[in-house]
């Protein structure tokens, strides 16, 4: 996360794989909430992707509700964006409902977003 130091208006992509951190659980040595609030708060990152790219283009939705809605309640004024699996409206509200402002749909629209 050194590199934020240098960057402005930085937007985080927290990678999951099943829910989990992605890449090397050494290295990250946290949870995610953890790893996004030191991008907040040592680096002024305003915005966050949470993607879990095991679910990108199953559609099987998102699974990513609850780790939205706790990084929404620690850090209310953060962007928050989700995907990974998003196959429809309800999908999206229910994102929404955990604290999300936006998704990532691409899949869903080229299978024809409901």
């Amino acid at each position: 996360l050194e590199v934020l130091r240098d960057v402005r208006n930085a937007v985080l992509s927290v990678d999951l794989f099943n829910g989990r951190l992605f890449g090397n659980a050494g290295h990250w040595g946290r949870d995610v909430e953890e790893v996004v609030s030191e991008a907040v708060n040592n680096y002024g990152c305003r915005e966050v992707i949470v993607l879990d790219i095991a679910r990108v283009g199953e559609g099987n939705g998102t699974g990513t509700e609850g780790v939205i809605e706790a990084i929404a309640r620690r850090h209310p004024r953060l962007r928050i964006l989700a995907g990974g699996g998003v196959r429809d409206r309800d999908d999206c509200r229910r994102l929404a409902n955990a604290g999300a402002h936006g998704a990532l749909i691409s899949t869903a629209i080229h299978d024809g977003f409901r």
